[in-house]
């Protein structure tokens, strides 16, 4: 390969880069139109050359939604998706509860804690296991990338300090993701 070809294929690679962030800022836009759709996470973005690329996303909806509407929701916005981008995509829903004042107030301060330490990180699919003298926190932690040389121990070992800074009692049960855009 020559300098030349060398300078093609960097090229073309950007290009590639370049719609797989633009595919995701449309898909973001699309599913977000739908009321019923409080937020998303997880998307990933495949492109495996021109017209092969698919998708998969996480979206928020209330924990008391009809199930049948949202699938009906959910595989309308599927084929929006495909016609508007030609991207095969998976919607994953995920309930989440809105109505308890414990819940949303822990998690905002579970999420301004976690913001005191890097102002990128975010969470979702945020539960509460209320127990006698302990409760667990459970949660999806986005790792931002100036984060990701850490090791998923020490990372723990953070949120369970920053968790108990709010009450001693919390304990952290989280999966980490990591943020690759």
């Amino acid at each position: 390969m020559d300098h030349f070809d060398k300078h093609l294929l960097y090229i073309y690679t950007g290009a590639v880069v370049h719609n797989v962030v633009l595919f995701q800022e449309q898909i973001k836009e699309n599913i977000m139109s739908f009321d019923m759709f409080l937020g998303i996470h997880d998307l990933i973005v495949h492109n495996y050359g021109p017209g092969r690329c698919f998708a998969s996303v996480h979206i928020e909806v209330p924990e008391d939604i009809n199930t049948l509407y949202c699938h009906e929701l959910i595989d309308a916005t599927e084929i929006e998706i495909k016609e508007k981008l030609q991207i095969e995509i998976v919607i994953h829903m995920d309930p989440i509860c809105i109505n308890d004042e414990n819940l949303t107030r822990t998690k905002k301060a579970v999420a301004a804690k976690l913001l005191e330490w890097n102002e990128k990180i975010t969470i979702h699919d945020f539960r509460m296991v209320l127990g006698e003298n302990r409760t667990n926190l459970v949660f999806d932690i986005v790792i931002p990338h100036e984060l990701s040389h850490l090791p998923q121990s020490e990372i723990k070992t953070m949120v369970d300090m920053l968790v108990k800074e709010i009450d001693s009692r919390y304990f952290s049960v989280i999966q980490i993701d990591y943020d690759y855009t």
